[in-house]
């Protein structure tokens, strides 16, 4: 009885051994991520159907072949895209480098223009599992923006340059009036302000600055002034006027406002 109770144990052992493990490799197949499993000597052992469909579309490779050895024909056949100075020799070494030092963001590029994020994991007995992630997507992403500010920078750069080539003081506000930009000119022609001309400051705290200060004289009329056409919606309204110093300078200005910009060359 003893025996037979110990058969039928020992067959449901295995049963339930047999059903776990499949059950483990269907999960590991149904990934969206490419997995490859190398033992201790870095010779293949296992890769899930992600892994071949990238990798080895059209055979996969035996059990036991050397990875080093299966990167240099894929290397051969051009189906890596090396950074540039890189050679082949250099991509291994790197490449097992970071599988050996269990590294968890190392990018490999294809020939396709996919881009790999591959990671590094122990497997315990001495093994790597190595999974491998497209970022593709990611990357065009991070790509085109870097593209976009870098257009910006560029047209904030000319934009600069041609505001400080003029030959007058100019600021740039916003339709809610925020300074966007004032050129240098315009800062040294108003110093006791200068140092609030940083972008989005409100317009009202620079004017307060300039006539506390001393830039522009005929204090009530210019808050005032500014006040009342807040007031009225109407500080985009076109107008020339004269800003009058404290040190005898006079200066002719004129406000013009586009439909989300307004200027204040002065």
């Amino acid at each position: 009885m003893d025996t037979q109770m110990n058969t039928r144990n020992a067959a449901n052992i295995a049963s339930d051994d047999a059903r776990t493990q499949s059950e483990l490799i269907n999960a590991i197949q149904s990934l969206d991520v490419a997995i490859v499993l190398l033992d201790k000597d870095l010779k293949f052992i296992f890769g899930n159907r992600l892994w071949r469909e990238i990798f080895f579309p059209d055979t996969a490779p035996p059990s036991g072949s050397s990875a080093n050895d299966m990167l240099r024909r894929q290397l051969g056949a051009g189906f890596y895209r090396l950074p540039e100075g890189e050679t082949a020799d250099g991509f291994l070494a790197r490449f097992f480098a970071s599988i050996r030092s269990y590294t968890k963001d190392l990018e490999v590029e294809l020939s396709t223009g996919h881009v790999l994020n591959a990671a590094s994991f122990s497997t315990g007995p001495g093994g790597y599992l190595i999974s491998f992630r497209d970022i593709s997507t990611e990357i065009r992403s991070q790509q085109e923006a870097d593209r976009q500010r870098i257009k910006t920078e560029r047209a904030n750069v000319r934009l600069r340059d041609a505001l400080e080539s003029i030959g007058e003081a100019f600021a740039l506000f916003d339709h809610q009036d925020r300074l966007i930009l004032a050129n240098d000119l315009y800062k040294s022609a108003n110093p006791a302000a200068a140092h609030l001309m940083t972008f989005g400051r409100p317009r009202s705290d620079i004017i307060e600055a300039m006539a506390n200060g001393g830039d522009i004289i005929g204090v009530d009329d210019w808050v005032g002034s500014y006040d009342r056409e807040v007031t009225a919606g109407d500080t985009s309204s076109p107008r020339r006027y004269e800003v009058h110093h404290s040190d005898g300078r006079v200066f002719g200005g004129f406000n013009r406002s586009s439909q989300h910009l307004r200027s204040y060359p002065v």
